[in-house]
């Protein structure tokens, strides 16, 4: 099957790599033509934190005085302090600042977007979470959207169950849906709730898709095979949604950051 429209390659497939680096290469996979199973793109440029470029309010103008006709968006704890740190939605209350830093640079980038991870369970409740998103949300003065996890030993993280995605549905926040945490979901709970899938997709609230494969069990960013049982949905997504691939193409090292 063939998504029938372009996605974006995020700079998460290139983990470990400069901003230079990891954009030259997502514009060069972009141009490189369409692949067995969707049409690239490198018009929608999300930096992510796999990214080791620190970002400021400086490099941001740089970018859009450098690349006029991209757009930007953030992605997750991107690296914007002097040590990195892990921040999601679930830690809103407890390091509000850190979302002021980066709602300066995605200002500054001229966003549409930003998203988020919902976080660990021990830092907040879905609710709260789901909150903090629309708070995000006017701090950001673009669109904000919590992502979902999936299940790991000892129920870590909030949203990684099909009840709590449908929760998430009717809560009537915008969100990202990462379509290889839903088949870890799939492959725990032993259902492929199709239905559910489909109208996240296609609900006005999602703002992001994010595409890769992994075997079930846990998060590879691995290349899709063109079997996953989700890939027939995608085309359902909103016309709003911005499609990002995440596939790992070329892996780096992470250096110590102290």
């Amino acid at each position: 099957m063939t998504v029938s429209r372009p996605i974006n390659v995020s700079l998460a497939a290139f983990p470990g790599q400069s901003l230079d680096a990891s954009l030259a290469k997502a514009t060069l996979a972009a141009a490189s033509g369409h692949e067995s199973i969707k049409p690239l793109s490198a018009q929608d440029v999300q930096i992510c934190p796999q990214v080791s470029t620190r970002m400021t309010e400086e490099l941001a103008h740089s970018l859009r005085s450098q690349f006029p006709d991209l757009r930007w968006r953030l992605h997750a704890n991107v690296w914007v302090r002097e040590r990195r740190v892990i921040r999601d939605l679930a830690d809103w209350n407890a390091d509000r600042q850190y979302f002021v830093e980066l709602a300066t640079i995605s200002q500054a980038l001229h966003a549409a977007a930003y998203t988020a991870h919902a976080g660990l369970r021990c830092r907040s409740s879905l609710s709260e979470a789901m909150n903090a998103t629309r708070a995000a949300a006017d701090l950001f003065q673009c669109r904000v959207g919590i992502e979902g996890h999936y299940p790991t030993n000892g129920d870590q993280f909030l949203l990684s169950s099909w009840g709590e995605y449908a929760l998430l549905l009717s809560a009537r926040v915008d969100y990202a849906i990462d379509l290889s945490h839903l088949h870890i979901v799939a492959t725990a709970s032993g259902k492929q709730e199709r239905g559910l899938v489909s109208e996240l997709l296609a609900s006005e609230h999602c703002i992001e898709v994010h595409l890769s494969g992994n075997d079930g069990t846990r998060d590879q960013h691995v290349a899709i095979d063109g079997g996953e049982w989700w890939l027939e949905l995608v085309n359902a997504a909103h016309q709003d949604a911005t499609l990002f691939t995440e596939e790992i193409r070329e892996r780096q090292v992470l250096r110590r950051l102290s």
